[in-house]
């Protein structure tokens, strides 16, 4: 059995945490792109039996739990389901068919047993058409499986995707040429070669660093929008796994970020999430989201000499950052008392930052500054 499907076959803690994950923002998704929709769709291609052997739920039935909890989900939600594994996908469709709640669901569940490779992507596109689309994935061993197929099965309005990213399996595969084919499939040639040569002397944690954002760039050079990832280490430290969110709207990005935020395994002194689930309880070689002294140096030099609501300074400074809005309002409220910001108005509850205040930046002194 590989790492791979051991991590879907065995209830731990990290995948509990990917299914919560996965699971509540499908229904904020639902609920909020089915206000403007008449059908939505949820399609996992890598969906497992349903159940783990204690009993507990996986991500399939919490989805579908989720989608019972809402009538109008109920009416629009078509699911299609797969595993190449026909015993398995058979054991889902079992335990969908025990499912209560299951029977209220307009649109019957679909079940397949088929290989995912190239092109497969497509055919379920074809299926669905402009429907919009919460997309479910492990990219990681389906072969010709890319980037570019991922781009084209979301491009619709409404439609997302999540994927499970074994960086473990693809930092082996960058050092080791016999191994490099999905690499080279995922990233394409250029971007692979590219970022095997730049990780030839790194340490650890610099890989691990760089081949994230490598893979945030390429996703947002694909999709021109947002990124979001949530790491999953397992007990060696060593075995990271992450859950990547690909959505092309700010409220989706802002929804999934508050998600992950909850999720999050610990916080440090300044209430910053970790973006991880860990259960060793130790430090991971580096946090996702930095710290908040960080933030407000970033937010002192950004804005300097500028006046902003902190809604604006929100929305417009947190897109590519792991903080989440009680961290902005921490930073400036930390700035105001330091002097280094003026909010209006200034005369508020203690604690609080309305999103219309307006925050005045003081100029940068001359000589300081990044």
């Amino acid at each position: 059995m590989s790492a791979t499907e051991d991590f879907f076959r065995v209830q731990a803690g990290r995948s509990l945490a990917k299914s919560e994950i996965v699971s509540k923002y499908f229904a904020a998704w639902a609920n909020i792109i089915g206000a403007h929709a008449e059908r939505i769709a949820y399609v996992d291609l890598f969906c497992g039996p349903g159940t783990y052997e204690d009993g507990a739920r996986s991500t399939p039935l919490l989805v579908l739990d989720k989608a019972c909890q809402n009538e109008r989900v109920r009416r629009q939600l078509v699911s299609l389901f797969n595993d190449s594994d026909s015993e398995i996908a058979d054991a889902l469709k079992a335990n969908v068919g025990c499912f209560p709640d299951g029977r209220g669901l307009a649109h019957t569940p679909e079940f397949d047993s088929k290989k995912v490779a190239h092109g497969t992507l497509a055919r379920y596109a074809a299926r669905l058409g402009e429907t919009p689309t919460l997309l479910f994935l492990d990219p990681w061993g389906y072969k010709g499986l890319s980037l570019e197929e991922i781009e084209r099965f979301i491009g619709p309005w409404g439609s997302e995707c999540i994927f499970f990213f074994n960086y473990r399996r693809v930092n082996a595969a960058l050092s080791n040429q016999v191994l490099s084919g999905p690499v080279t499939a995922l990233f394409g040639d250029q971007v692979a070669s590219d970022l095997r040569r730049r990780l030839q002397d790194e340490t650890a944690s610099q890989r691990e660093r760089l081949v994230l954002e490598e893979l945030r760039s390429s996703l947002t050079r694909l999709y021109g929008k947002y990124v979001l990832w949530f790491r999953l280490a397992g007990p060696d430290q060593a075995a990271n796994y992450y859950l990547v969110h690909v959505t092309k709207g700010w409220t989706g990005y802002e929804v999934m970020r508050d998600i992950m935020d909850h999720q999050s395994s610990s916080r440090d002194a300044f209430d910053v999430s970790s973006f991880e689930y860990n259960p060793s309880g130790q430090s991971s070689m580096f946090r996702l989201a930095g710290s908040l002294p960080e933030l407000e140096e970033s937010l002192v030099n950004d804005y300097a000499s500028q006046t902003r609501t902190a809604q604006d300074i929100f929305r417009q400074h947190s897109e590519g950052r792991m903080f989440v809005r009680r961290n902005y309002r921490h930073a400036l409220l930390r700035l105001e008392a330091a002097g280094r910001v003026k909010c209006e108005p200034g005369k508020r509850p203690s604690g609080t930052l309305a999103p219309r205040v307006r925050v005045t930046f003081m100029a940068m002194k001359e000589g300081s500054g990044g």
